[in-house]
């Protein structure tokens, strides 16, 4: 590297080459004192180029260099001479974005991150560009590598010297720009020159940096068209076709399948995204950066913390965590806390199950409820109202000894038969026997309480056949058998692991093979962001069933993956010493602790739940027997009153 100087005439000492690109090369360096960055261009600029890096220098502030690789003053290659490039901050520990929302590369450079880290990225993301705007700036060229994020969440802003710089005197443009990126309006320009870029363009490409940042990747504009056509992404752009609005039908192009929805984010969320990505965004305005901010903010503050796993953190508004709801369906986002700490250790575990399990035991242990014997009862009925009869008491009595002295008259005096006949019949008549009223009452509330008993029976004989604890129980021995063959599961998987190490050593090897950074015939920046919205990232994840759900992507372009995808296995060299390696470990374990977790917590759940059906079970046991007792005794009563009516007196 041939020397530089600062317009001070002060040397630069350059270090290792940080990095090259078609404009330039990015060295390490120390300038009075301060370890830099210094950006030296391949070819002489023009002067307007030279002017607006100057322009740049006297503008930036403390502020604009903590949160970007602003220029800090201008390098000359001779002095006098023309402006050859530049220093700027250096940073170091951070990766692009795309390396963060990206669900493989996410494994491999952040495997710490849980969603509540994407949205705190996205909100600093957001703020750097709140920053820019604040200062009169524009971005311009947004894309995902012009974005660095650390493992801490702090984001900083590269290539800062194609922004488009306003300053009191002049305005500097953006001459350049990535079509993923780029707002509806300014889709299909040839050139970017004479082109005055705005916040409200900057905008739209913060709008779908968020979106990948929380919906993992994928492309608000690459869906499923419904044109009965191919649909590239940039024409979906111009035409406004946002695939994940709630008017996506209309739009005619649908989300991806196994996509997340815009209705797992909270409603104004939802809307923020559907202002910036439709024709509400061109007339009325684009959601600003400090917009955004305040709703990150909002929606980090209503992070729930999934009780089944620790690395989950779901959006407030969720009854359940999506999260395991996506590790359920096979597809994980996130890396399970058990995959990055210590292996399991079930003795610990052992005993707190023990005791809850004991627990268990005594509350399923209910007597059964016994036959009802219905007791002796030694009752009296009660007597007949006296107002019930009238004269003679026994009327049968009455009755026999009129017929019998009717007859005996005939006998004495035969020719008078007929007189003793109708006197006989003036004396029965003025016989009255009790009245009925009084017996049928009495039958009548017989057969009602009789009716009542019966029921109340039938009530206590289904209490007796209630086979809702051991139902319960058989359920939680399932479960409680499960825990305790983990150790065994454990086992089998670690065997499982080195039975197919040669094949899991070809998987990671592939999935370290990103398709962004590969040649593939056929296969350009938009096919590659229209692969990773369908999550296809890695050499790994392709395969001809899961390319045939992409869009665009016919037998061609698969033949071309999929030769890609070939050669890499080709250059594949099994290790000589073929071990698990610690990832591949911490994987079984994560897989073991996730359901350990699941059914101990579906143990104490239904300890719970046992505890609330025997404690309703005993309730009800006690009140029918109770009742049953109670109706037995006014049915005896009820009997026994009604055998005095049916008595002969």
């Amino acid at each position: 590297m041939s020397s530089a100087f600062d317009e001070q005439g002060n040397q630069l000492q350059f270090g290792k080459k940080l990095g090259e690109g078609g404009e330039g090369a990015v060295f390490d360096a120390m300038h009075n004192g301060e370890n830099v960055a210094a950006k030296i261009y391949l070819h002489a600029l023009p002067s307007e180029r030279q002017a607006k890096l100057r322009a740049m220098a006297q503008v930036g502030d403390s502020y604009l260099k903590e949160i970007s690789a602003w220029p800090i003053s201008v390098l000359l290659s001779k002095r006098p001479g023309p402006v050859s490039g530049f220093t700027m901050p250096k940073f170091s520990g951070y990766h692009p974005v795309h390396e963060l929302y990206g669900v493989g590369s996410r494994r491999h450079q952040f495997p710490k991150a849980d969603f509540a880290f994407l949205v705190g990225a996205a909100r600093n993301v957001a703020a750097a560009f709140d920053a820019i705007h604040a200062h009169g700036h524009a971005i311009g060229d947004v894309n995902e590598n012009n974005i660095i994020v650390s493992h801490q969440g702090t984001v900083k802003l590269l290539d800062c010297d194609s922004f488009h710089v306003n300053t009191l005197t002049a305005s500097y443009p953006c001459t350049v720009g990535v079509p993923h990126y780029t707002p509806p309006e300014l889709q299909g320009l040839g050139s970017f020159h004479g082109v005055t870029r705005t916040a409200n363009h900057d905008n739209f490409g913060l709008a779908v940096l968020i979106f990948q940042l929380l919906f993992m990747a994928r492309h608000p504009f690459s869906g499923v068209p419904k044109t009965g056509h191919d649909l590239p992404l940039e024409r979906s752009i111009k035409e406004f076709r946002f695939a994940y609005g709630a008017d996506r039908v209309a739009r005619q192009n649908d989300m991806p399948p196994k996509a997340l929805g815009l209705d797992y984010l909270p409603p104004n969320l939802g809307d923020l995204f559907w202002r910036a990505f439709t024709e509400f965004g061109v007339k009325q305005g684009r959601p600003k950066a400090k917009v955004w901010v305040a709703a990150l903010d909002g929606l980090l503050h209503s992070l729930r913390a999934c009780s089944v796993e620790p690395k989950h953190k779901y959006p407030g508004h969720l009854h359940t965590c999506i999260w395991c709801e996506k590790d359920k369906a096979g597809t994980p986002y996130f890396t399970h806390a058990a995959a990055t700490g210590p292996n399991i250790n079930f003795q610990n575990v052992g005993a707190n199950i023990a005791a809850l399990w004991s627990q268990i035991q005594s509350l399923g242990a209910l007597p059964p409820l016994p036959a009802f014997s219905p007791p002796v009862l030694d009752l009296t009925g009660a007597p007949m109202p006296a107002s019930v009869r009238k004269g003679i008491l026994n009327p049968a009595l009455a009755y026999g000894l009129i017929c019998f002295a009717a007859f005996a008259l005939a006998i004495v005096a035969p020719k008078l038969w007929w007189l003793w006949l109708v006197a006989g019949a003036f004396a029965i008549n003025g016989v009255n026997p009790p009245s009925p009223v009084e017996l049928n009452s009495r039958k009548a509330k017989v057969d009602a309480t009789q009716r009542t008993y019966d029921g109340l029976l039938q009530e206590y004989e289904r209490l007796r056949s209630d086979r809702r604890i051991a139902d319960i129980m058989r359920d939680l021995s399932h479960i409680k058998a499960q825990i305790d063959d983990l150790p065994q599961v454990l086992a089998r998987e670690m065997k499982q692991l080195h039975s197919t190490l040669l094949a899991r050593q070809l998987h990671d090897f592939l999935d370290r093979h990103f398709i962004r950074a590969a040649k593939i015939s056929g296969v350009g920046e938009q096919r590659k962001q229209t692969l990773a919205s369908f999550g296809i990232e890695t050499a790994a994840d392709i395969s001809p069933s899961a390319i045939a759900s992409v869009p665009g992507f016919g037998a061609g372009l698969t033949a071309n993956l999929m030769a890609w995808r070939k050669t890499l296995e080709q250059r594949f060299v099994p290790s000589s010493n073929i071990t698990p390696n610690p990832q591949d470990v911490s994987s079984v374990n994560s897989k073991i602790a996730g359901l350990r977790t699941r059914l101990e917590q579906q143990l104490r759940d239904g300890g719970v739940h046992l505890h609330s059906v025997r404690n309703e079970i005993i309730a009800r046991q006690n009140n029918a027997r109770g009742a049953l007792e109670a109706a037995h005794q006014v049915l005896s009563q009820a009997k026994a009153d009604r055998d005095v009516a049916l008595r002969k007196p």
